[in-house]
């Protein structure tokens, strides 16, 4: 009884996630070992993507030239960094965050706008450990469909 409880939820948070992006992001927060559970059998692979990110690439040079760039108050560099960690398939939502805030700092609300997209193009704002920052990307993609109508 308990596995078929197991596969009738599986069923539900799998149809969640083409639902209501924002309802399923907070269903990934306010059950978050429940979703954790589920997304590990449904999105493995997504799992795997992100252990080969790491396996290739030191998440920590990135910081620390984006650390270095953001000191020197050099958006442009920030946008150069940024860009190329997410060409480089990072999973991390705040370097979307960042880029789309960088894009927006030079009044270039499309590519603001599109790097918000991207991030929900990608499956990593599957995943319940990326929740809040994929809502965050969530509330600034509906602001600049609002204010801009991008």
């Amino acid at each position: 009884m308990i596995n078929k409880l197991s596969i009738e939820r599986q069923k539900e948070i799998e149809k969640e996630v083409s639902g209501d992006t924002k309802m399923y992001l907070e269903n990934c927060l306010n059950n978050y070992s429940e979703y954790v559970s589920v997304t590990q059998k449904l999105f493995h692979e997504v799992y795997n993507k992100i252990a080969q990110y790491d396996q290739k690439y030191n998440i920590l040079n990135h910081l620390s030239e984006y650390d270095e760039a953001t000191k020197a108050n050099n958006i442009d560099l920030q946008i150069i960094i940024l860009d190329e960690s997410i060409k480089q398939g990072i999973y991390t939502p705040v370097t979307y965050e960042r880029l789309a805030k960088a894009y927006e700092k030079k009044n270039d609300i499309e590519s603001a706008y599109k790097v918000c997209i991207v991030w929900f193009e990608t499956d990593f704002w599957k995943l319940p450990n990326t929740a809040n920052g994929s809502l965050r990307i969530l509330k600034r993609l509906k602001r600049l469909e609002k204010k801009y109508g991008v």
